[in-house]
């Protein structure tokens, strides 16, 4: 499988549509004398994208304040399957890194986290096959890609499709087998740092990833916005939050 092909255009379309192409195509169609929506230019536009890149299946949300004034869903989300809606996963794929960091980051400004301490502060065990390496990486490393880990490792990380409980921490633990590059001296993207992120995250928190992510990033997002608040399976969550 080529990860390329299926992430890229994934993460193509959706910058394209989060940016000013997509805020320009709702203003030239505001402007002009049309019988349709205001977002059939942006409909026009992502199908188009669409058929360019080769992606088959996709859904949009168009958000202003607190409210969805568009949602669409385009393709089919599987092979002679149905079309998207506002219900249907998708693999976010790196996307996932924008919360280990912001994760990180809140440990960091609560004290509980510093940046250039080693791994080996939060993960003791923690070990590649030289010791020196092991010792020197640090939180900062891995979150700026310079921790030495190799592209090549990160992509049989992705070819192990182990998820039973604590798998990520396994596959960290066997890379005391691993030779690394020198920890510092350059950038390469590997997964494998924010898996080793993640980690952090739930030795400090001690909360799972998945529970720290809903506590501390989704809820206290979705708490912000009145509505949502008054719904009654969010309102023992929320609590006095605003």
């Amino acid at each position: 499988m080529d990860i390329k092909k299926i992430l890229f255009p994934v993460l193509l379309i959706g910058g394209a549509l989060g940016k000013s192409r997509l805020l320009n195509a709702r203003t030239a169609q505001r402007n002009q004398a049309s019988n349709g929506t205001p977002y059939d230019a942006v409909d026009t536009y992502v199908e188009r994208q669409m058929h360019r890149l080769h992606i088959p299946g996709l859904s949009l949300a168009i958000i202003e304040g607190d409210k969805i004034v568009h949602q669409n869903g385009f393709g089919e989300a599987r092979t002679g399957g149905e079309t998207p809606n506002p219900q249907t996963p998708f693999f976010i794929g790196s996307l996932t890194k924008s919360f280990t960091a912001l994760a990180v980051m809140q440990l960091v400004e609560a004290g509980k986290v510093e940046l250039d301490a080693p791994v080996q502060r939060y993960l003791p065990w923690f070990r590649v096959s030289d010791p020196i390496a092991s010792a020197q990486m640090t939180v900062r490393h891995l979150l700026n890609q310079t921790s030495g880990l190799p592209v090549l490792a990160s992509q049989l990380i992705l070819a192990d499709l182990d998820n039973r409980p604590n798998s990520t921490e396994r596959q960290v633990r066997a890379l005391s087998r691993l030779k690394t590059n020198p920890v510092g001296e350059k950038w390469a993207y590997c997964n494998l740092n924010y898996n080793i992120l993640g980690l952090i995250v739930e030795a400090v928190s001690g909360e799972s990833y998945a529970d720290y992510i809903q506590n501390h990033i989704f809820n206290p997002v979705w708490c912000k916005n009145p509505i949502h608040r008054q719904k009654p399976e969010m309102k023992a969550v929320c609590g006095n939050r605003g």
